[in-house]
């Protein structure tokens, strides 16, 4: 499959004028560096400002105006607070993190399915499990919009850290490749037609794409139904036109077009088997948590609040409290490694897709 280019993106380590135009952006924001409480690789080094840079068509004055605002807002916000701690955890340990804090009606979304190859980090959501009117209604007090706000950064970040290590590692840049399995959409409430998380994506959505550029890779739609314009068309209005040129729709994922694609990504091990792979279980994904009705009900007796806004997270007490880290027979993959695991066959099997019309 060495014909899949995926989108075209430059992969390429920086060159040497590229790390020339680099060194300039960074002496131009050297203040706004110096406010940064820890100005660690993966915000200041070089791979992070070429991701500026080349989202800018290497145009040094734009990718400075873009890189201060990224620097203005990681101070103002105070970005680096919250991230302590949680961006050094390992995958299952963030996922353990992740799920304790997190709504049970929180969107399907395994933030790390597998490495490509290529170093790339596959990203599945699965949209269409999405109760996004019980996700706004059925929430403790101390559970708030902003929390899941603080949330989703923590998770950029996390992300952030992911590929910047990966792209040092590998020695070239890395990316994100998002896939949705948009299976069952339709048959719960879009998440566009509830007033508040309308809202959110309005107000946060554009902000983030602009403050994280040159992430994704591709943006891998699969099992698309008829419905899935309207998002689409709702969600190409908040990216740039850049991310969204990388957008491939597929109403069948069992299509021999979209499984090429998926094979050069990752082993069918790897993917669940609604999208064609062999996988019945997915962390943070599947089976949905808001079926179990003990995760519900604590969820909704919580009394405490678990971030706050310049408030770094309580990392150690996480671990204190955290259960033993899954089996890879849980998990059907080994915690930490990148080989192809067999597939255990436990957990609950998500819906098959339905043929598209």
């Amino acid at each position: 499959m060495a014909a899949v280019t995926l989108d075209g993106a430059d992969c390429s380590w920086p060159s040497a004028e590229e790390l020339k135009k680099a060194e300039e952006i960074r002496k131009s924001c050297a203040n706004e560096i110096a406010a940064l409480k820890d100005p660690a690789r993966d915000i200041v080094g070089d791979v992070r400002l070429c991701r500026f840079l080349r989202f800018s068509s290497g145009k040094v004055p734009e990718a400075t105006e873009s890189y201060r605002k990224f620097l203005t807002w990681r101070a103002r916000e105070d970005v680096e607070m919250l991230r302590k701690g949680v961006v050094d955890l390992p995958r299952e340990e963030f996922f353990r993190w992740l799920d304790s804090v997190r709504s049970p009606y929180a969107p399907s979304v395994c933030l790390d399915l597998g490495d490509t190859q290529d170093g790339h980090i596959v990203v599945f959501a699965a949209p269409g499990f999405f109760k996004a009117s019980d996700f706004v209604k059925k929430r403790p007090s101390c559970h708030t919009m902003d929390t899941d706000l603080m949330i989703v950064l923590t998770c950029l970040e996390w992300m952030m850290r992911r590929i910047d290590d990966n792209s040092y590692e590998k020695h070239r840049m890395c990316y994100v490749v998002k896939v949705a399995d948009m299976t069952n959409l339709g048959r719960e409430t879009l998440p566009i037609f509830v007033p508040e998380i309308r809202k959110f994506a309005q107000t946060n959505a554009s902000a983030i794409f602009s403050l994280y550029p040159e992430h994704d890779i591709l943006i891998l739609v699969l099992n698309a139904p008829f419905v899935t314009r309207i998002l689409l068309a709702f969600g190409s209005a908040l990216m740039s036109k850049r991310q969204a040129s990388r957008v491939k729709v597929f109403s069948d994922a069992k299509a021999a077009e979209p499984q090429a694609l998926m094979k050069h990504l990752l082993p069918p091990s790897l993917w669940p088997q609604s999208v064609g792979g062999s996988r019945t279980k997915v962390e943070l994904a599947f089976p949905l948590p808001h079926t179990d009705e003990k995760r519900v009900a604590e969820f909704i007796a919580r009394k405490e609040v678990t971030i706050v806004r310049g408030v770094s997270i309580d990392i150690g007490a996480f671990k204190k409290s955290a259960p033993a880290p899954p089996t890879a027979e849980e998990v059907e993959r080994p915690p930490g490694s990148t080989e192809k695991p067999p597939v255990s066959g436990a957990g609950e099997k998500p819906p098959e897709a339905e043929p598209a019309a």
